[in-house]
């Protein structure tokens, strides 16, 4: 039998004052330093027995920050990787027993993994980043022989509370090497979706899980008798592929000879009055357009900032896909509210599905990035005529495409060498020339666009990825055995067939649909079962 299963496995006393804990101060009390922190807590737990004050029980608590299986391994089995336990059994009272400790990482280079008979070490398949000074990895259980316990694990204190301050660093403290994993043990359901791979990476961002039960002096259907709470902060796709070293060739290519129409420049010219009288002395053929593109500016991700749904690095050769921002909306901080307000056993693209037109969605928001991005690298040159010398007769508007857009382009007109002052004029003018850029820069990208062999395939390859997600890859966000506010999902396989009256959650599980060799979850938290004695 697995820790997990064995809550009565004793811990060493600890003589540490009852921190008397309830449903009101366990969310008073959490170090909320992201305001946009959304803690999603479960519906009270109808099942949990209440007994008159005084009882003694024997009590649990357990914090495993990451349980499960992979491949041939059963992480709960491996004493290596261990657990924060805190039990009240015997017969002295009271007793008030609190474990509190991190999961060592660097045990995992030490594990083997069979994958389909390929070994691998688990280091190599499940990567955890540990940031200076930040107790990522905490566990913590306490058990109390008056019928408290908790269970936490991830981003928690030493109180067992989560605690969201490393999650202000936008870290990723996690990554699941998804490529290996799904040719090792699936690889002939996924058809050619990861053809154009060459890694496939999920990332994870800050997590917690805390279970906390209180059997104390309370009556049946009391909402503070069991709450389960999680923090999820991010979840990330990053995708490396051959389809973008195509897409940043091409693009810098069709940059390079970007053109707008001259006509469709005269149109508006003529359309300012007195500038389109003047200019018609000059005639439609002494105009010129240029638009020049400097590409090298196109470094980093676009967008730069995180929180959309797609970000593609150009000369990485890769993408970024931020799951929550997919299938939920935009930011408003660090950590999403979308991933963080689920009800349990909710499994991502599946009760969360994709959004209508998504992929479609996803690209055209990607390309608007882009053009945020050449705003200040795309210069364009409008002239007629001469605006120097005594006699001069001419037009001359220059600036970047941010300036045309903001209406600040330079602009010079001159007459017989007299200048000729447009005022407000001007400003829809050089906004409506800056708008047939941007006009040209998206037609790059239409399914007649010069970009289309190379963006296609983009788009592909992100649909085969939507695939794994919805039909093979299993994510299930605020996992929990006995829920009261599933839905009447599936309970995740290892949290399935615990005791009764136990309690777990986990921030997140991973499996996969077509085999039991993958079922990991990462921030658990467990209590019970406490029994009075």
């Amino acid at each position: 039998m697995s820790i997990e299963n064995d809550p009565a496995a004793p811990v060493g006393d600890s003589t540490e004052t009852r921190a008397g804990l309830s449903r009101r101060t366990i969310m008073k009390g959490a170090a909320w330093t992201v305001p946009a922190l959304m803690v999603a807590t479960s519906a009270p737990m109808a099942a949990a027995s209440c007994w008159p004050g005084g009882t003694i029980f024997n009590s649990h608590g357990l914090g495993k920050f990451l349980s499960g299986t992979i491949g041939n391994q059963n992480l709960d089995l491996l004493a290596s990787i261990n657990a924060a336990k805190a039990d009240t059994p015997g017969p002295a009272t009271p007793q008030h027993v609190v474990d509190f400790n991190s999961l060592d990482v660097s045990v995992l280079s030490a594990i083997n993994v069979d994958l389909s008979g390929t070994g691998a070490l688990l280091s190599d398949l499940l990567g955890f980043l540990v940031p200076a000074n930040t107790g990522v990895y905490n566990q913590y259980a306490m058990a109390d022989s008056n019928g408290q316990s908790i269970g936490a694990s991830g981003l928690v204190s030493n109180n067992g509370v989560i605690d969201t301050g490393a999650a202000a660093g936008n870290v990723d403290v996690g990554s699941l090497d998804l490529k290996v994993i799904l040719e090792s043990l699936v690889g002939s359901s996924l058809g050619g979706a990861l053809s154009n791979v060459s890694d496939l990476k999920l990332k994870v961002g800050a997590v917690g899980g805390r279970a906390f039960v209180d059997n104390t002096n309370c009556t049946p259907g009391n909402d503070d008798i069991v709450t389960r709470d999680y923090l999820l902060a991010y979840l990330r796709l990053l995708i490396k592929s051959n389809v973008v070293g195509a897409l940043s060739t091409a693009l810098n290519t069709a940059l390079s000879n970007l053109t707008i129409s001259t006509s469709a420049v005269w149109a508006l010219l003529e359309g300012v009055p007195l500038l389109g009288t003047l200019l018609s002395t000059l005639g439609q053929n002494a105009l010129n357009v240029s638009v020049s593109v400097n590409t090298s500016g196109l470094t980093g991700p676009i967008p730069t900032a995180s929180g959309k749904a797609l970000q593609i690095n150009l000369q990485q050769g890769e993408l970024l896909l931020d799951l929550g921002a997919l299938l939920g909306g935009a930011y408003t901080g660090n950590v999403t509210p979308f991933l963080n307000n689920l009800p349990a056993n909710t499994r991502l693209f599946v009760d969360a599905g994709l959004p209508v037109n998504a992929l479609s969605d996803t690209l055209s928001a990607w390309v608007d990035s882009l053009i945020e991005a050449l705003k200040p690298l795309i210069t364009i040159t409008i002239s007629a005529g001469s605006v120097t010398g005594p006699l001069a007769t001419g037009l001359l508007i220059q600036g970047s495409l941010g300036d045309f857009l903001g209406g600040t382009a330079t602009a010079q007109f001159k007459l017989l060498g007299g200048t000729i002052n447009l005022g407000g004029l001007l400003n829809p003018l050089v906004g409506g020339i800056g708008n047939l850029v941007i006009d040209a820069v998206k037609a790059l990208f239409a399914p007649t666009g010069v970009l289309n062999s190379v963006w296609a395939p983009v788009s592909a390859l992100l649909s085969g990825i939507f695939g794994i997600l919805q039909n093979i890859l299993v994510l299930t966000v605020n996992a929990q055995n006995a829920p009261t506010n599933g839905g009447g999902r599936p309970i995740p396989l290892p949290l399935q067939g615990l005791p009764l009256g136990r309690y777990d959650v986990a921030a997140l599980h991973l499996g996969l649909v077509q085999t039991a060799l993958l079922n990991l979850l990462l921030a658990r938290g467990s209590v019970g079962p406490n029994r009075p004695r």
